[in-house]
């Protein structure tokens, strides 16, 4: 609003805005106040379109059966977080698997929509609640990960992730070398996840992880990016590995010598009594530090040296911290 303020014709940018509304998870069930506002502009200045639609990520790049394993907003109980009931479920609608989501005819994604919605009856409060707007850049190419705005998103966190902020600026300008570099930057976020995975099944068993029925702490130490270890941390939480309602707390080296430290919950659903920021704000103001994020993903930043401290106090206080996620 304040580059408009500016000069009108700023408003050509309100798509960007848009862009790091949805990175920022403020979508919601719609955007309100100034975010509607700048969602109008970008509307207007003929950037996106907005088109109703299942609320799934990869609808342009994955498979479908991708898409219905990884969707935990709409959950889909027995199908979320399993590939092989995933492709079962799209092989009984008589839909193939390995088609995208967009090439869907209006007939199949009714067919599918119906499904989904029976598949959440007796479980989910709203079941029918699976659609919402999707926002598409109208001068991107289809099947590009820079078309829908949640994707382009992605593309952009792996750039701030793998410290390429430069890449994911010239893509936001629309530079086609910075979108190509980008993307090809995302396959080596993508890689650099699966090597952080790899590092904790190898040491799951090791001094590195410590395991209660409650908690799960992970101390990666420099074996982990810091800034990629609250996405790692968020994918074992939904790896079916530990019980829903665990908390796991990581713990990942910075390069100034100090220790970042993520907290998320295992499972699809998130205890409404649950506030992952308070639980780790409990363990961080012992220490002298704040916590910042939300109720389902929190985190936090101490000094190296107060790891050990940290651990502790984690422990010692599990049962009183806990009590009600279990």
């Amino acid at each position: 609003m304040f580059s408009k303020e500016l000069d009108e014709r700023n408003k050509d940018l309100a798509h960007l805005a848009i862009l790091g509304a949805i990175g920022d998870t403020q979508e919601g069930k719609g955007f309100i106040g100034l975010n509607k506002e700048i969602l109008q502009d970008a509307v207007s200045s003929n950037k996106v379109e907005i088109k109703l639609g299942l609320r799934m990520f990869g609808s342009q790049t994955r498979p479908l059966y991708k898409v219905l394993e990884y969707s935990t907003d709409p959950y889909i109980p027995g199908i979320t977080g399993n590939e092989q009931s995933a492709i079962e479920f799209l092989n009984e609608v008589g839909i193939d698997p390995n088609r995208k989501l967009i090439h869907l005819s209006e007939t199949e994604l009714k067919n599918l929509v119906a499904a989904i919605i029976i598949k959440r009856m007796g479980s989910e409060e709203e079941p029918e609640d699976v659609l919402g707007n999707i926002y598409l850049l109208k001068d991107e190419k289809e099947e590009s990960p820079t078309k829908d705005l949640k994707e382009f998103s992605t593309l952009l966190n792996s750039c701030g992730r793998l410290n390429k902020p430069s890449l994911g600026i010239g893509a936001c300008l629309n530079d086609e070398k910075s979108k190509k570099e980008a993307i090809s930057l995302l396959m080596d976020y993508k890689k650099e996840i699966i090597n952080s995975l790899n590092w904790f099944y190898k040491n799951k068993n090791s001094p590195s992880i410590i395991e209660t029925p409650k908690l799960v702490i992970i101390n990666a130490e420099h074996n982990i990016r810091d800034t990629i270890i609250g996405t790692v941390t968020s994918m074992i939480s939904k790896s079916n590995l530990y019980k829903p309602g665990t908390i796991l707390i990581s713990l990942a080296h910075t390069l100034d010598a100090d220790t970042k430290i993520s907290i998320r919950i295992s499972g699809y659903k998130i205890p409404k009594d649950v506030n992952l920021k308070e639980i780790l704000g409990k363990i961080t103001e012992k220490l002298g530090y704040t916590t910042g994020g939300h109720t389902f993903a929190a985190g936090s930043v101490i000094p190296q040296e107060k790891e050990r401290e940290f651990i502790k106090i984690a422990l010692e206080n599990q049962t009183e911290t806990y009590i009600n996620t279990n």
